[in-house]
């Protein structure tokens, strides 16, 4: 189990098939880790940004930010794993 203070990003961006594809990269190493996914045009208190703006100016494929943690000891392994597959 990998803790909030135990954590290393490994991948942040906006495309789901990288961040897949780094998921199955990790697996395969049999590196553990764990994942967020942020929507830009979530809930506030208020309400969603989109019901008070709208959607104009809001690239679709930038909704959703992806973000891929391992355990900060195994960061230098999952990166060289990152690299040797890419």
């Amino acid at each position: 189990m990998i803790f909030f203070w135990d954590k290393a990003e490994v991948y942040i961006g906006y495309s789901l098939q990288e961040f897949n594809a780094t998921r199955d990269i990790l697996h395969d190493a049999k590196i553990e880790s764990t994942y967020q996914i942020k929507n830009h045009e979530g809930s506030s208190r208020v309400g969603t940004n989109r019901s008070r703006t709208g959607s104009s100016g809001i690239k679709s494929g930038y909704t959703d930010l992806y973000l891929v943690y391992v355990h900060k000891r195994q960061r230098d392994v999952a990166l060289s794993a990152l690299e040797k597959r890419r």
